[in-house]
């Protein structure tokens, strides 16, 4: 369902179907968009904007609104690979469209999205996606505004700080000319993870560590290295052990072992073929060289060779009814 405003404000505020995530867009001089969920706010006065190689921008100061829709849907629609089949989709929509471009807002009940939609016929390449992040001012410092209390010191400080924005941006432009290449021997390198000092890295199943500085590599144990999303704590795979560390590290700490012997994993093998067969569906689907797909009906193909899943009973079976589907394309 969808309605159009018949006048294009420069605020609007779209809000989930249950009414708790909340998000309040401005369009006046660019587009900024602040998040609040149970009246708490996430994300206060956010600009987003997509710029072009060609040196169009998308969202900038100088694009101007020309209309706005709002709608919602609430429906179940059919899940091409997931644990169910069907995925009940409900939310609220705002789409605002610009000259030669629109941007959709969409509001949940758990999490809230927006994508650019280009309106030119013309093919074009993207430069950056500029995705600027405010954080809402700390709550100490609010409960100070209130009680008539001046930060200073250390504590001013970080409101500053908390001020200050978190651009994402990826300068695609000259990027090859950036590679620095690393005095290291040859191999097949991969698993990298870097804290700005120490590069670590694995070759041939041992994991190494590179230190800028001293512009040397050094074995830090042989196997694999999981570092956390803080940076802080560091998992490390050899055999059929794990080991957890404190992190960064510049050699394997075995002290803390994982203790996996009560550990145990289900696996419902029809299921998992059912998902594998999905995705491989979907993979010629959407990668195939020719729209048409040699004229086969894709849809109709899945529908046939789907009815084979049942009789499925190894993966090599699988591997038999995937080939069989690919082959319809020969």
């Amino acid at each position: 369902m969808a309605a159009g405003l018949s006048a294009a404000p420069k605020a609007f505020t779209l809000k989930s179907p249950d009414g708790r995530m909340k998000v309040e867009i401005s369009t006046d001089g660019g587009i900024r968009y602040s998040l609040t969920h149970d009246d708490v706010l996430l994300l206060e006065n956010s600009g987003l904007s997509m710029s072009l190689t060609d040196g169009t921008v998308y969202g900038g100061p100088e694009s101007k609104l020309r209309r706005a829709r709002i709608g919602s849907a609430n429906r179940t629609v059919k899940a091409v690979a997931y644990k169910k089949a069907e995925v009940r989709e409900n939310y609220n929509e705002l789409t605002l469209e610009y000259r030669g471009f629109k941007v959709i807002f969409r509001a949940y009940d758990d999490a809230c999205a927006y994508r650019f939609v280009s309106l030119s016929d013309k093919p074009f390449i993207v430069k950056d996606d500029v995705v600027k992040v405010d954080t809402p001012k700390a709550e100490n410092e609010k409960a100070d505004k209130k009680s008539g209390k001046k930060q200073s010191g250390k504590g001013a400080d970080a409101a500053k700080s908390d001020k200050t924005a978190s651009v994402t941006k990826i300068d695609v432009e000259g990027l090859a000319d950036r590679i620095v290449k690393l005095p290291l021997r040859s191999g097949n390198y991969g698993n990298f993870y870097c804290d700005g000092k120490k590069l670590w890295l694995i070759n041939g199943g041992e994991t190494m560590v590179f230190t800028f500085d001293t512009r040397k590599c050094e074995s830090f144990g042989r196997g694999q290295l999981t570092v956390s999303a803080n940076g802080k704590k560091a998992s490390f795979k050899s055999g059929n052990k794990v080991y957890v560390m404190d992190f960064p590290a510049s050699k394997l700490s075995t002290e803390k072992i994982l203790d996996l012997s009560n550990v145990k994993a289900t696996i419902d093998y029809p299921e998992e073929w059912a998902q594998i067969f999905d995705e491989a569906w979907r993979a010629y689907r959407d990668g195939f060289y020719l729209e048409n797909m040699h004229g086969v009906d894709w849809n109709a193909m899945k529908e046939k060779y789907a009815a084979l899943l049942p009789f499925v009973k190894c993966r090599q079976d699988l591997s038999y009814v995937i080939g069989g589907l690919v082959g319809e394309l020969a």
